[in-house]
């Protein structure tokens, strides 16, 4: 599963926050809604692989390949509530609730890096709009069936 989705779902029951007002960057929208508690949920930079494993379990013939991936993200809130919200998330990715739900929904979200103040004007007034930059990690893994070998059958040739 992506795994802004999986933090999306980390974010949503943390806080808890409506999912209709929980959105993914870069879909072209017009912000017209600096008003309403929206978060936006982005990536900041490209996925790092940081690890890569191999595991076979040779009674049901499966090969089982995986990476542990880094990924940058940004959380911009909007809204009334933007400065509470980011307040909020950062206080709360310590708690035991925060582990738990990093564990159901196998992403593993770092604590905040940086909180900025990133207003925008829209028209003649100011909308509330707070970014947050965080790294989580994730472990995309695929399964493939693999038969094993009982028994090498070794050819030797001499001269």
């Amino acid at each position: 599963m992506n795994p802004l989705v999986l933090l999306a779902l980390v974010i949503r029951d943390l806080l808890p926050h409506p999912e209709e007002l929980i959105r993914f960057g870069r879909l072209n929208e017009e912000r017209e809604w600096f008003s309403d508690d929206y978060i936006v949920v982005d990536r900041l930079a490209p996925g790092q692989p940081i690890t890569r494993s191999e595991r076979y379990d040779g009674v049901e013939e499966e090969l089982t390949l995986s990476t542990r991936m880094r990924q940058p993200v940004t959380l911009d809130f909007f809204g009334e509530n933007a400065y509470t919200n980011a307040e909020k998330l950062q206080l709360l990715l310590k708690s035991d609730k925060a582990l738990d739900l990093q564990e159901q929904y196998a992403v593993t979200v770092g604590g905040v890096n940086q909180i900025t103040d990133v207003k925008a004007l829209t028209g003649q007034q100011y909308g509330n709009r707070v970014q947050v930059e965080l790294v989580i990690q994730y472990s995309p893994s695929i399964t493939l069936d693999v038969l094993r070998i009982d028994t090498a059958v070794v050819e030797t040739m001499s001269d």
